[in-house]
């Protein structure tokens, strides 16, 4: 597949990445998700609206960020420019207060790219045992989509650094919601495979969202209830203070 202009600078401004690293060391994802165990998944976010965004989350103890790479407007053939600019921008003024991650990584070629800017933390809505291998090989954390116990067991015999339990909480057009991995599931993955967990969905502020925490959860990857374009920067800090607020008072 051809690359786009942009997406050629991007891979050029890789040759950054040494400078970059002598300069500024991003922290680690341990130390992100130590005090608030959330991952953000910002899915749209521009360059322009991150200094709006991202402190309010980073404020509220949410600092394991993920920008999806792959543009949902083309069913995810492609890699998304304006989630690579967010990335880079995230990397050069963030990343000594957050741990940036790549998420939607669905094919091996968007690992070189992303690994070169200096990212080492990739998330996929699924499981691909190939993108997981080649992930092993570049000592890369790979994190694959899975729903069910043989998923799960496939990824982690290919090499999976933890796994993305998803979808793990929707939300319905009508305004229904519901679990669909509950807090008793993630207790019986974690009776079977001792590698990270990550419920990810749609999940709302609701105290009982530390009980996927107790049950095992390593962190909750939580997208449109906490960050969608649409919202303002203080609706997000308000936000990320509820979620906060449903772990710390658990």
């Amino acid at each position: 597949m051809p690359l786009s202009i942009k997406h050629i600078h991007f891979i050029a401004n890789a040759v950054k990445a040494e400078k970059f690293e002598t300069e500024n060391i991003m922290i680690s994802f341990d130390t992100a998700i130590d005090d608030i165990p959330i991952i953000a998944a910002l899915r749209g976010i521009k360059p322009g609206d991150i200094d709006d965004i991202v402190p309010g989350l980073i404020n509220n103890g949410i600092c394991a960020l993920e920008v999806p790479v792959r543009n949902k407007n083309d069913l995810f053939g492609s890699m998304d420019d304006q989630a690579l600019e967010s990335l880079e921008y995230l990397l050069t003024h963030y990343s000594t207060q957050a741990h940036i991650c790549a998420g939607t990584v669905l094919v091996e070629e968007d690992l070189k790219p992303l690994s070169e800017m200096g990212f080492r933390f990739f998330l996929s809505p699924w499981l691909d045992e190939d993108i997981v291998a080649a992930a092993r090989r570049q000592d890369l954390a790979f994190i694959p989509g899975i729903q069910t116990m043989s998923e799960a067991s496939r990824a982690v015999q290919a090499g999976a650094s933890g796994l993305k339990l998803f979808p793990a909480a929707v939300s319905s057009p009508d305004g229904s919601y519901h679990q669909t991995i509950t807090p008793g599931h993630v207790a019986y993955i974690r009776k079977f495979f001792k590698c990270p967990l990550y419920p990810s969905g749609d999940f709302r502020a609701d105290p009982s969202l530390y009980q996927y925490i107790h049950a095992g959860a390593t962190a909750i990857n939580i997208s449109s209830q906490l960050y969608t374009p649409q919202y303002t920067g203080a609706q997000v800090t308000d936000r990320a203070r509820n979620f906060s607020k449903c772990i710390k008072d658990a």
